[in-house]
């Protein structure tokens, strides 16, 4: 799963308490995020679940779209 959209779109992201962006790092599978407060890094975490579930599901199904053509 490639997960460098999911990088890009938590990078535009600032922080509204602080006004910071947080530094996203993609190592294979896994996302690293580091920002100013833990606050603004829950948030963070959130908004990747999603963003990580929606490409998972949009994969399945453009696989399952191949398989039944």
């Amino acid at each position: 799963m490639k997960l460098d959209s999911v990088k890009r779109t938590l990078e535009q992201m600032s922080c509204p308490e602080h006004g910071n962006h947080p530094v996203v790092t993609v190592f294979r599978d896994k996302i690293d995020i580091k920002c100013c407060c833990e606050a603004f890094r829950s948030n963070l975490i959130k908004k990747s679940e999603k963003l990580i579930a929606d490409i998972a599901k949009k994969e399945i199904e453009d696989s399952l779209k191949k398989m039944f053509k």
